[in-house]
């Protein structure tokens, strides 16, 4: 099976991305499924292919060489001896491949945990410590947030109304024993009625100085906001044009 087969929609599984990345018993075995994961990073331009090579800051062209003691087993060099690992500012620059773990473990763990597996659920699946499992899980959750940080898109619309509201989360230490106040946090966030986009982001309390900079943020300037009676809303006439429905 080659990538495009694996990823084609009526073919992608977990039966099926095991059957790409192959056995990992023996060492033999580690390898090639640990190959077999660059493949698939390679695909999604995680780390550079062959002919996506970087540039050095010398203005040298570089090339690929062979290197054991690299993540990857090479790292790209120049003329001048300068040197650049291939991971280098990737998903996969922070992230340890030897020993345990290898490509085809981590695209294990991102493949459960984005179809919501629970932490005992991928250190069972994948074979790894429990504390790969919870280090890598949170990993995930960093580099998901950051994302959605960074590529964000305002909802909402000069015709549109965007709903938004808080609400109080709790959650028990390992999901068990008494719900505690000191443990929950604010979550605000917003709905457009016409698209169905969202957001959602943490907060430390539901002052007017933390959640009208979210609007900002998130919400287009010319929406309407539809809000309940929170006094913090009360500012936002003076910034969406006294659009403000009250529900």
């Amino acid at each position: 099976m080659d990538i495009n087969t694996l990823l084609q929609p009526n073919c992608f599984s977990v039966f099926a991305l095991g059957a790409f990345l192959g056995p990992s018993i023996t060492e033999e075995q580690r390898i090639l499924s640990g190959r077999q994961g660059e493949i698939i990073f390679t695909y999604f331009g995680i780390i550079p292919n062959d002919f996506d090579v970087p540039e050095c800051r010398c203005g040298r062209p570089m090339y690929r060489v062979n290197d054991s003691s690299r993540k990857l087993g090479y790292r790209f060099k120049c003329a001048g001896g300068h040197k650049i690992n291939p991971t280098k500012n990737t998903f996969l620059e922070y992230v340890h491949t030897a020993g345990e773990l290898g490509c085809n473990k981590i695209v294990q763990m991102i493949y459960l945990w984005l179809i919501n597996s629970d932490t005992a659920t991928i250190q069972r699946e994948v074979n790894i410590s429990t504390e790969t499992a919870v280090a890598y899980t949170e990993y995930f959750r960093d580099v998901a947030t950051k994302i959605m940080n960074h590529d964000y898109l305002m909802i909402g619309n000069e015709h549109d109304i965007v709903e938004v509201d808080e609400t109080h989360l709790f959650r028990a230490k390992y999901n068990v024993g008494r719900v505690m106040a000191w443990n929950a946090v604010w979550l605000f966030g917003g709905i457009s009625r016409t698209t169905k986009q969202v957001f959602g982001t943490i907060v430390p309390d539901r002052s007017t100085d933390t959640l009208l900079p979210l609007m900002q943020k998130y919400i287009h300037h010319d929406a309407f906001i539809c809000s309940d009676m929170w006094r913090a809303y009360g500012q936002c006439g003076n910034y969406y044009n006294a659009r403000v429905i009250e529900r």
